[in-house]
């Protein structure tokens, strides 16, 4: 086969915090190339061993962690210590548990072209014929091929017993290249022509005649370079097969290719992917892009200025730069199927005014990617810096997927307000939308907090998976953002550093119906927070009715917050924590403001003060549910007698391995239970309150309920 191959308490950030809530209205080498989880593997003991499936390009050797997505208390107890044979490579072990696949080279036999038969003369041959336009399926192109073989991992516990488990990797080729020739292939350069034929470089066309000739099936090749400002509408369209391609490149089209980076486990709490400059260096996105490295497009904010309008089907940009204005990329309700790839997206909106100055007609502009009513819309491997307003504005958006993204605010006068917001537009609900491996990243030292992921006035049936926030939040907003899915993902703060009080995971005004699964939240002030500012007069709670699974807080001043933000507005009602660990906070609990009937069930509880704290005449409601939980630290089962407690039990939980569990660190695996843990087995079938509770953190199947979320 050839392959084309914490802790101190801050009062001044507590005070930031506070005021937020209640102001803000609105390297890699060779190693492993793309590996992914197969969820269906099995293994002989807890499904610690995955299948990997790694996509190479080029007929050149690659290194394959295929250990990393697997599930082993510690690799140093841990060695591959046999493969089966590939069929078309071969396989090395090497000393640092990777393995080398080295493809097998194709060696074509010389033809024997000495026959007796002539060859017909086809020089002169009339090659004017008209034929259809080309298209991707039109050029070269190959099938996918894959290898396969069997790993062996050897594992020696503490006590010398060793266990042996397989796993299966697939080697396949990457996904087929755009072609650079052919009918329907032109180019751009910053020194072009329209009156050019734009068959090449030497006879390139302007950018703006580009713009204007597109049509299904073309292929554009932009060339790096400093294109400037501009307003550009897209009307024509693609369709399926035969779309409009945009693509930026360095030296030679191809050269960016983000697809053949090497992507992390799809168990990646994070970005799996990034964006790429030529050769598959990566972005740093805490740098400035250089318009020497892609297609540079640039202009100065002014109000309601849109860059890109995109009012067709199938219109895919790849490996842009787009700087300034107010709107980087809009697309409307009349585009559906066009994708974003690779691109760049920088300071749209004005960086000068501060985040108080609400009054300033330019305070809330400045959007990177506006997804108004677009069907189906793709956006991969993007970085989006420092978008004033909105990173990623998606209204009344109908499917689509969003990955691979990183959204970054670093501007100390105003940072980004929201990263990904996603809501109605005109009534019309953002639903069934894939969000998935991004990033929300903004520096402890900007002002505003921002919202990380939230879905806020109609927002419905979304999935957020495997996502990474440092240093904001998640939110949910109204009652009619509801049924949306939280799952896989970490929260990080710094709140033992900087005491900066701004990052947690909050719900508010009326949410409710939400289900937020398998999740770090680490080195913060409150873990999980519920306050009502009064924005949904239709259903006046602090959050309700939604449902916490598996959720891991740790080194935080409290677990849970019923805030004291417009604490004399909705209650907190109804919600319920579902196998959740508490682990090293002060409290578990602040109640300050009113609450009733929200309930823990199966839930750890490691607080080196209190189990609850009441505040200002409010108290936690004796309704409140304790069931089949665990206490330890400087609290214990009695700690809540005074509430509706049901089979609670308390001391030493037995964790593995607890000195792993220290600020900034967010790998869990240490609050797992030991064999002699009372809590195993010490737990309600908490699946029959919410399907979802049938797997532990890490998604294996559960067989007895612990307590916890292991």
């Amino acid at each position: 086969m050839k392959l084309s191959l914490k802790k101190f308490t801050s009062l001044l950030f507590v005070s930031f915090f506070l005021i937020f809530l209640n102001s803000c209205s609105k390297d890699s080498d060779l190693l492993s190339e793309y590996v992914v989880q197969n969820p269906d593997s099995s293994s002989s003991l807890d499904n610690r061993v995955f299948d990997d499936t790694f996509f190479i390009q080029n007929n050149n050797a690659i290194i394959l962690d295929v250990l990393q997505n697997d599930l082993f208390d510690n690799l140093n107890n841990v060695r591959i210590v046999e493969t089966s044979l590939p069929t078309s490579g071969t396989i090395v072990i090497n000393a640092d548990n990777t393995l080398t696949y080295t493809p097998q080279t194709v060696v074509e036999e010389p033809t024997d072209n000495s026959t007796n038969e002539s060859i017909p003369d086809t020089t002169n041959e009339d090659k004017s014929t008209e034929s259809e336009p080309a298209t991707e399926e039109s050029t070269e192109s190959s099938e996918a091929e894959t290898d396969t073989f069997i790993y062996v991992a050897e594992e020696t516990n503490e006590d010398g017993v060793v266990t042996t488990e397989e796993g299966s990797v697939t080697i396949s080729n990457a996904e087929n290249k755009n072609p650079t020739s052919g009918e329907n292939v032109y180019y751009v350069t910053t020194s072009g022509k329209s009156n050019s034929s734009g068959k090449s470089e030497a006879n390139a066309w302007d950018i703006s005649h580009a713009f204007k000739a597109a049509k299904a099936g073309d292929i554009i090749y932009i060339k790096a370079g400093n294109y400037g400002g501009g307003n550009y509408t897209f009307n024509q369209s693609g369709s399926a097969g035969r779309e409009i391609k945009f693509i930026g490149y360095k030296n030679s089209p191809g050269d960016i290719d983000a697809s053949t980076q090497n992507l992390l486990s799809n168990e990646t709490r994070d970005r799996r992917g990034s964006t790429q400059y030529a050769n598959n260096v990566a972005f740093d996105y805490q740098n400035t892009p250089d318009y020497t490295q892609m297609p540079y497009f640039n202009k100065s904010y002014i109000r309601d200025d849109i860059f890109f309008t995109i009012t067709g089907d199938y219109i895919e940009f790849h490996n842009i730069i787009v700087k300034g204005g107010d709107i980087g990329l809009l697309y409307n309700s009349t585009s559906s199927n066009c994708k974003l790839i690779n691109s760049i997206l920088v300071e749209q909106g004005r960086m000068d005014i501060a985040q108080t100055d609400k009054s300033n007609p330019d305070r809330f502009h400045g959007t990177g990617v506006a997804n108004r009513r677009s069907t189906n819309l793709m956006v991969k491997y993007c970085s989006f810096l420092n978008c004033e307003q909105q990173a990623l504005e998606i209204r009344g958006a109908n499917s689509g997927t969003y990955s691979d993204n990183v959204v970054y605010s670093y501007n100390t006068i105003n940072g980004t307000d929201y990263f990904y917001l996603v809501t109605s537009d005109s009534g019309i609900p953002s639903q069934n939308l894939v969000i998935e491996y991004n990033r929300c990243h903004r520096l402890s030292n900007v002002r505003h907090g921002g919202h990380g992921f939230i879905t806020k006035n109609g927002a419905i049936n979304n999935t957020f998976r495997n996502w990474n926030v440092i240093n904001s939040n998640i939110e949910t907003s109204y009652a009619n953002a509801n049924n949306n899915l939280f799952e896989k993902g970490k929260i990080q703060g710094s709140f033992s550093t900087t005491g900066d009080a701004l990052t947690y995971l909050l719900t508010s005004n009326g949410s409710s119906g939400n289900t937020f699964k398998d999740i770090i939240i680490d080195d913060v002030w409150g873990g999980l927070v519920f306050l009502d500012h009064g924005e949904d007069s239709s259903s006046p709670y602090a959050g309700r009715a939604n449902d916490y699974i598996n959720i891991i807080v740790k080194n935080a001043t409290y677990g849970v917050i019923f805030s004291e933000s417009s604490s004399n507005l909705g209650p907190t009602n109804d919600n319920r924590f579902l196998n959740c660990t508490f682990y090293n906070v002060d409290n578990g609990i602040r109640a300050y403001r009113n609450n009733s009937n929200n309930e823990f069930i199966n839930c750890h509880f490691s607080a080196s003060k209190e189990l609850y704290t009441n505040h200002a005449g409010f108290t936690l409601n004796n309704n409140t549910k304790f069931e089949n939980c665990h206490f330890s630290g400087n609290i214990n089962a009695n700690s809540a007698s005074s509430f509706a407690d049901v089979n609670n039990i308390s001391g030493d939980p037995l964790f593995q391995d607890t000195s792993t569990l220290l600020n900034n660190v967010t790998s869990i695996g240490g609050l797992q239970l030991s064999p002699e843990s009372p809590l195993i087995g010490m737990g309600q079938n908490t699946s029959l309150l919410n399907s979802k509770c049938s797997t532990d953190f890490y998604g294996r199947e559960r067989v007895t309920y612990n307590i916890g979320a292991f």
